[in-house]
């Protein structure tokens, strides 16, 4: 099993996915949710990434509650007419 500390990066495309497993654990409803974001991550320069997400809240048979987080990248996705990539 991995942990991840929810909101433990610096960089705000970080903070961001972890406001959505926040918003998954905090309301119970699973989320699907296509993804195009451009992240700038200190130290590695920008790339966009594009992908289908899914945050689903489970409970373990001990009652402990956990989220299960799946992503499928599809370059497909296009969220953002219009941006041209670099390369």
């Amino acid at each position: 099993m991995i942990r991840a500390r929810c909101g433990a990066t610096p960089y705000f495309y970080g903070k961001w996915v972890a406001e959505a497993y926040r918003m998954t654990k905090g309301d119970g409803t699973p989320r699907l949710e296509d993804v195009d974001a451009i992240i700038n991550k200190p130290g590695s320069g920008r790339s966009r990434v594009r992908y289908t997400r899914l945050i689903v809240p489970l409970q373990l048979p001990s009652a402990q509650e956990c989220l299960l987080g799946a992503s499928l990248i599809d370059s497909a996705i296009d969220l953002r007419p219009g941006v041209v990539e670099a390369g």
